[in-house]
């Protein structure tokens, strides 16, 4: 979780602090796909979502349309919508899913280590 915490503030360059920071379980979700989701709120009282994809494979738009949509899911889960959105993602994106993902709200970040 503190290697997420750090992709996420450290290229952001906000000096976000979170008050909590928590992971999410998938089954809530109804997902077996390999992913990590992390919900958290941050000083200001805003929520923060941040999905991390464990995918080796190039994430196509239908893989974006995915994830909007597991993130309607936990906005109905957990009962309030969420500010900030963040992808983090080590495999290649086509360009459409890029900009669908940045159009519907979501800071992509890449995360090859």
């Amino acid at each position: 979780m503190k290697s997420v915490l750090q992709s996420v503030l450290g290229k952001s360059n906000k000096g976000l602090i979170f008050k909590s920071f928590e992971p999410v379980d998938l089954t809530l979700l109804g997902t077996r796909k390999k992913i990590f989701v992390f919900s958290g709120v941050d000083n200001r009282s805003y929520y923060h979502t941040v999905f991390r994809v464990a995918q080796e494979s190039r994430i196509v738009l239908k893989n974006a349309v995915e994830f909007v949509e597991l993130e309607k899911r936990l906005e109905k889960i957990m009962g309030h919508s969420y500010k900030y959105k963040h992808l983090l993602v080590r495999a290649p994106m086509c360009s459409k899913s890029e900009n669908y993902l940045v159009h519907n709200g979501w800071k992509v970040f890449y995360d090859f280590v």
